[in-house]
């Protein structure tokens, strides 16, 4: 058994109510490479991408509290909500508060109820746009760094991030002006 499946055993044997959620709300659950995060929920598919270093090197239980609060991401009225930054901090309080709920049901938890205390501790300034696209530069940097990627390709990663960016940004609002 793999650790995501011993994760979610974990949920199922410790917390049917919240097992019952993830399987109605979470379409897939994807192991792959993110950078600077655990776990990261995308509402386009209903999915949660958890990090392969972090499931890697992860207990089942810390595994299994990142699923909750990533799915927690995909409740129906958080998803309705989605992840504007004015709200981003209290929507996070809130993914961490079902995480401690389950981690507390959970023998031997404490370290993992710790974690997320910290990680809640955290102020509203860690939450904005401004401060997760510095520390996602900082990230990408140091996985450059890693796999000995040029800084001219990083760099001509993030311009064509940009205009992608902002050509998406003009067909979304061509889109709203043709609905109306």
């Amino acid at each position: 058994m793999g650790k995501v499946e011993a994760a979610l055993e974990l949920v199922r044997s410790n917390d049917p109510l919240r097992y019952r959620r993830i399987t109605r709300d979470l379409e897939r659950i994807w192991v792959c490479g993110l950078i600077g995060a655990r776990g990261q929920y995308d509402a386009a598919v209903r999915m949660c991408r958890l990090d392969v270093k972090y499931v890697e090197t992860s207990p089942p239980e810390s595994v299994a509290s990142t699923i909750v609060h990533e799915a927690t991401h995909g409740y129906p009225c958080m998803r309705k909500i989605g992840y504007p930054e004015a709200l981003r901090y209290r929507i996070e309080q809130i993914c961490f508060r079902q995480q401690i709920l389950f981690a507390e049901k959970l023998p031997g938890a404490a370290a993992e109820v710790a974690g997320v205390k910290r990680n809640m501790a955290r102020g509203e300034a860690f939450w904005t746009n401004e401060a997760f696209r510095d520390r996602r530069q900082a990230q990408e940097e140091e996985a450059a760094k890693i796999y000995g990627l040029p800084q001219w390709v990083l760099a001509s990663a993030r311009r064509i991030a940009k205009v992608r960016w902002r050509v998406t940004k003009l067909l979304r609002a061509m889109w709203r002006l043709g609905r109306k």
